[in-house]
């Protein structure tokens, strides 16, 4: 129903997001020079799909949640053909590189349905059935999905620690440069 309600906003957030993101991942690239696994770290990301944490940053932002979590699902079902498609296309542009990307269907299927359907299935099921419980805890909530969430970086940062700390301020260059240029393309 989303879909139908909103049929330009879904489908230009769609296909920028295919299309303009890893554009923007091989710019940045070029510009801060990156060697090829640095670059090519940095178009996988743009060409994955939107992640769940998303809808938790527009519930917090007062947007529209509903439409975020549209966004999310479409696009997780989207990348299982964009993502094989768009990935080696955005390697031979900036690396000239004919890699082959085989998307593993079954690990992406599990990922969807545990990081993005299941929540919000149950998220949904205990808004339906505990409605009044879900209101009064509203606060509680939101506040321990925050710290779940912080939880969950700290957990990767500390155990990516002695990966991330050499490259570490290209990587924030890198961050600050395709964060910046995403919101651009989005605005």
């Amino acid at each position: 129903r989303r879909v139908l309600h909103f049929p330009a906003v879904v489908f230009s957030a769609i296909t920028l997001q295919v299309t303009l993101l890893p554009i923007v991942a091989c710019i940045v690239a070029q510009l801060l020079q990156a060697d090829a696994q640095f670059a090519a770290s940095l178009i996988l990301i743009a060409a994955s799909p939107i992640a769940t944490s998303a809808n938790y940053y527009v519930l917090l932002a007062r947007g529209d949640t509903a439409l975020s979590v549209t966004l999310t699902a479409l696009s997780n079902l989207v990348a299982l053909v964009a993502t094989p498609l768009v990935v080696p296309m955005s390697f031979q542009w900036l690396l000239h590189d004919d890699a082959i990307v085989r998307l593993p269907i079954a690990l992406a299927m599990r990922q969807l349905l545990l990081g993005l359907l299941l929540p919000i299935g149950v998220g949904m099921m205990l808004r339906r059935f505990a409605r009044d419980w879900t209101q009064r805890n509203r606060k509680y909530l939101q506040g321990g999905s925050v710290t779940l969430l912080v939880a969950i970086i700290g957990v990767v940062l500390a155990d990516q620690a002695d990966a991330l700390a050499p490259g570490l301020a290209r990587l924030a260059a890198a961050t600050l440069l395709f964060t910046l240029a995403s919101a651009g393309v989005g605005y």
